[in-house]
């Protein structure tokens, strides 16, 4: 039988941890004891800069050096905001490039995951339990979106957000279930390869 493996590629320590729950969240909801992977790894980037000099390198590693996934069927799981591509004439990483260099390793599937603009964005559609984790008023109003959103948040809790640094208890206090009904069109094609449908999507 050809060994499946998957490799989730994440720009910070905050979103490995998401995606980590995400997964764990689906698994749990479809009432799977695993998906139909062998292998399921995360690799994160640390920065949308090493994302594009070094994740390459990585990938060759984990999927193409190793003498037990010669013959594996290999899937890339790439995600990122889209956020830093949409400013400025010269991005900080060229995506086609990144993909082109992904397949010149070898046969794989790569499926990309892009929040809209940042992945606090899918983050704040749990407005409410992100203000209690903050220990904020019920009163308190949302001031910006994305990650400046978030970031006044933390500060008027007296608490600071760093991009990518993981938080300690902030995902886990997240409504996976209330984000994914708000981000399965994002999520959609990890899904199917996950051997899901949007029907079955749309039922979370």
């Amino acid at each position: 039988m050809i060994k499946k493996v998957m490799l989730i590629v994440t720009e910070g320590e905050t979103d490995e941890e998401f995606y980590k729950k995400l997964l764990e969240h689906i698994r749990t909801k479809m009432h799977l004891n695993k998906f139909p992977f062998d292998k399921i790894n995360f690799v994160c980037a640390r920065g949308i800069g090493n994302m594009q000099q070094k994740i390459v390198n990585v990938i060759e590693r984990r999927l193409f050096s190793l003498e037990d996934m010669i013959d594996a069927e290999k899937t890339v799981i790439l995600c990122y905001d889209y956020d830093v591509f949409e400013h400025g004439q010269h991005p900080p990483i060229d995506r086609q490039k990144l993909e082109d260099d992904i397949k010149k390793l070898g046969d794989c599937k790569i499926i990309k995951i892009v929040a809209n603009r940042m992945i606090e964005d899918f983050f704040l559609h749990d407005f409410e339990n992100i203000r209690k984790f903050l220990r904020l008023k019920k009163n308190y109003q949302l001031k910006g979106t994305g990650y400046e959103g978030l970031r006044k948040m933390f500060k008027d809790a007296n608490r600071t957000y760093f991009k990518g640094e993981r938080v300690s208890g902030f995902i886990d206090k997240l409504d996976m279930e209330l984000i994914v009904s708000k981000i399965s069109s994002d999520i959609k094609e990890m899904c199917e390869i996950l051997g899901y449908n949007m029907w079955y999507v749309k039922e979370f």
